[in-house]
């Protein structure tokens, strides 16, 4: 996201490609929660968080592999993977981006995959099934919302704008859930693709960085 005062940002092919990628990854995390559920009730948590280490390891190490090398058009390099990734941790952007995209990302690991269910159950007296369903829609809306708001800033050219307004108004949502009894859960349900819609301001950290 290079340009006058970091509005200008150019997408590309590979940059679809990202957004689709992420959509499809948080279907994953939509559809997989049973699935890692069933393990947890034969396993136990601590095995579950094992298994799930390793399979990450696993692919993060196939990852590695089957990368390939990016070469410098500029010095007409090839550099190596470790190479790379030594450049990115000395850069001073890459720290501070990661650093507040993190800070950004309390929807989803706070709010939908820990303390959402105890939250609607206590709050607003949601049934247990209801209340484990509604925070998941949270990652259908991120899928849904990942091509979206990529392409909003592909068309106005606005990232950081639309970062904004999208972080201002999940706040509202956000306030208006703890001041307000919204006894109504289909209204909630809607609330909660929205927030996941809105939570796709995330793509220009990973846009951003691509």
């Amino acid at each position: 996201m290079n340009g006058t005062k970091g509005e200008a940002w150019l997408p590309s092919f590979p940059h679809r490609i990202i957004e689709i990628s992420v959509s499809f990854g948080f279907f994953g995390a939509l559809f997989g929660s049973r699935p890692v559920g069933i393990l947890n009730e034969m396993m136990g948590w601590k095995n579950v968080i094992w298994i799930l280490f390793a399979a990450s390891l696993a692919l993060a190490v196939l990852f590695l592999i089957c990368m390939p090398n990016q070469k410098d058009t500029t010095n007409q390099r090839t550099t190596s993977s470790l190479a790379d990734l030594c450049e990115l941790l000395k850069n001073k952007h890459v720290w501070a981006v990661s650093l507040l995209s993190g800070l950004m990302a309390g929807p989803l690991e706070g709010f939908a995959d820990a303390w959402g269910v105890p939250f609607l159950q206590t709050v607003y007296g949601i049934e247990q099934a209801n209340a484990q369903f509604l925070p998941s829609l949270v990652f259908f809306g991120f899928g849904f919302g990942a091509p979206v708001i990529g392409y909003l800033g592909e068309k106005y050219k606005k990232p950081y704008t639309i970062l904004i307004i999208s972080a201002l108004f999940m706040a509202l949502i956000f306030i208006g859930m703890l001041l307000f009894n919204l006894k109504s859960v289909a209204f909630l349900y809607t609330l909660m693709i929205t927030i996941g819609v809105l939570c796709a301001y995330q793509i220009f950290i990973i846009l951003g960085l691509s």
